[in-house]
């Protein structure tokens, strides 16, 4: 486990993972704008 956590970390100082770290808090974001009513609640909280 302790090996895979230092290869995920090399991976993101790496150009490639600092553009896949961007990709995943871009999705992150889109994903928080789409499910978010502006009224203080997600979608699924009002169902």
């Amino acid at each position: 486990m302790a090996s895979m956590i230092r290869k995920i970390r090399a991976f993101l100082g790496t150009p490639l993972g600092i553009v896949v770290e961007a990709l995943v808090y871009a999705a992150m974001l889109i994903l928080i704008m789409s499910f978010f009513t502006g009224n203080g609640l997600f979608i699924y909280e009002a169902f």
